[in-house]
């Protein structure tokens, strides 16, 4: 009869024993597989953040240029009212000394502002 609890109790503790394995197993697996989404999660959110630094250095760019445009444009629009006269230009108009001499110079100081030597006078 010993013997018969002996076989008993052994046959309790390995099933005791097996299911501690099973339930370690599958606590272990469990682990793994959160940390694989985890770490998935972890990518995605790389990604997504990557996504957004792209878009908004795209659109920063555009209202970079926007703003550029917009400048530009009002600059063009002060130089042609700027550039505007009232005075009647003639064809064939025959000019004084000193107005010949006035061109000279002038024709002399913008050569010499965009950087061509003229020695011519």
């Amino acid at each position: 009869m010993l013997s018969t609890y002996k076989y008993l109790i052994a046959a309790i503790i390995g099933v005791v024993y097996s299911a501690s394995l099973l339930g370690a197993g599958w606590k272990a697996h469990e682990w793994y597989t959160g940390y694989q989404e985890n770490k998935m999660n972890e990518v995605k959110a790389q990604i997504k953040q990557a996504n957004q630094d792209v878009i908004s250095s795209i659109a920063k760019s555009f209202e970079d240029q926007k703003v550029l445009l917009d400048e530009s444009s009002k600059d063009y629009g002060e130089k042609l009212r700027n550039i505007t006269s009232t005075k009647t230009i003639y064809k064939n108009v025959c000019l004084d000394e000193d107005a010949v001499q006035v061109l000279k110079d002038y024709k002399l100081k913008s050569s010499t502002d965009r950087g061509f030597q003229n020695d011519k006078k």
